[in-house]
């Protein structure tokens, strides 16, 4: 079996495309000054693109502009054959450079000038002064062999085969088996979505708060404190796990209790700022 078979028969179940309400062009310039006023953090890239996609997708329908997500896939995240990643130089010096399996941003339907239908993708990341075309943006990512997907705005995260679950109905009481970890990080097609009481995009969003705050009081810090945290920013798993965790020996009572103080607002922020939109 090659890669472009395994590819096809992962996306049996992918969702479908979704049918999303034209923007007119001249909507279009007021649609980015929008996002880019919203003063969302993405800046960090070593995570949370999810919670910034659904965020915006949220501020987008809260206007009446239906909005989907683009994710772009690695060739390590679609086929047992290859451990081919992205590639992207950190602007920060955070992490350089970054690997990404997978990347995903929101996008909206629009025609130009011409009268022509486009693909509009809105990533900060990559671009602040403007819309970009999929073959721009995923060539911002340095990985020809990459492959993307259209979601709608309810699909939040995409199953791994090493994450997965299944659910028998064949036994009793449809016990849940989880697949062992061990097994790869490869895309089944299958996403899921958010629950109401689910807080995921707003703790993304407070860590990616919480990552630039650091970043820019590193000078204010000890060289213990400095080396530790410059280290735990380059995994977005650590950050999270620093936030969440016992105290470091490392890093002082008085900065600890300013951090998480400093986390804990800006989830409350983004928290409101989500049942707002919702």
């Amino acid at each position: 079996m090659n890669s472009q078979q395994e590819y096809n028969q992962l996306f049996n179940t992918k969702p479908f495309i979704p049918y999303l309400k034209v923007v007119d062009y001249e909507q279009r310039k007021e649609i980015f000054s929008l996002i880019v006023n919203e003063d969302i953090e993405y800046r960090y890239l070593n995570g949370s693109c999810e919670d910034r996609t659904h965020l915006i997708c949220l501020i987008l329908k809260k206007i009446g502009i239906e909005a989907g997500k683009i994710w772009n896939f690695a060739p390590a995240r679609y086929t047992l054959l290859s451990h081919e990643l992205f590639q992207i130089q950190d602007p920060l010096g955070i992490s350089n450079p970054l690997y990404w399996g997978y990347h995903v941003a929101p996008y909206i339907l629009s025609y130009n000038q011409n009268g022509d239908l486009e693909t509009l993708i809105i990533d900060l990341s990559f671009n602040l002064d403007g819309f970009l075309s999929i073959a721009s943006w995923q060539g911002m990512m340095n990985c020809p062999r990459a492959i993307y997907l259209l979601t709608d705005l309810e699909n939040y995260q995409f199953y791994s085969i090493e994450s997965y679950s299944l659910r028998s109905a064949k036994i009793a009481n449809n016990p849940v088996y989880n697949i062992p970890a061990v097994q790869p990080s490869i895309i089944t097609g299958d996403f899921w979505k958010l629950t109401p009481d689910d807080k995921l995009v707003q703790n993304g969003l407070a860590i990616n708060d919480l990552a630039m705050f650091i970043f820019n009081s590193k000078d204010q810090m000890s060289d213990a404190e400095r080396i530790y945290l410059s280290e735990t920013l380059t995994s977005i798993d650590w950050l999270d796990g620093f936030v969440f965790c016992p105290r470091p020996a490392e890093v002082s009572e008085d900065l600890h209790t300013k951090l998480i103080q400093f986390y804990q607002t800006r989830f409350d922020f983004w928290d409101k700022k989500i049942k707002e939109l919702e």
